[in-house]
C-alpha cells in the first residue's frame, strides 16, 4: 500500500475486522476503558471506533506515530474537538527509553 489513502482505508478495515472479532468472541469490554481524565494518550496508531470512544472521554489530547489527516480517525477527533497530532516517528520507543531505567 503506497498511498496514504490506501493507509487510511487499511486502518478502516482492521478496524472492523477487530471489532466483528470482539463481539463474535462477546468481548465488551474497550481496550480504553480504564485511560484516566486528563491524560495525553500516546499510540502507534487511533482507529476510528477508538476515536468515537474518546468522545466521552475527557483526555486533552492523542499522540500518535502513523496517522494522516485524511484518516477517519482523525476526521472524527476534528469532529468532537479532540486534539490529535500525528507522524511522531519512534515515538512509543523514544517514550519506553525515556521511562525505563
Amino acid at each position: 500500500m503506497e498511498s496514504q489513502i490506501a493507509l487510511d482505508k487499511g486502518d478502516d478495515m482492521r478496524d472492523l475486522s477487530i471489532r466483528l472479532r470482539n463481539a463474535l468472541a462477546g468481548i465488551t469490554v474497550h481496550p480504553l476503558d480504564n485511560i484516566p481524565d486528563a491524560c495525553v494518550l500516546t499510540t502507534s496508531r487511533l482507529l476510528p471506533s477508538d476515536t468515537i470512544f474518546l468522545a466521552s472521554r475527557p483526555i486533552s489530547a492523542v499522540l500518535m506515530e502513523y496517522g494522516s489527516v485524511g484518516s477517519h480517525a482523525a476526521l472524527f477527533a476534528r469532529e468532537i474537538g479532540l486534539s490529535a497530532i500525528s507522524g511522531f516517528a519512534d515515538l512509543l520507543t523514544l517514550y519506553r527509553m525515556a521511562h525505563w531505567p
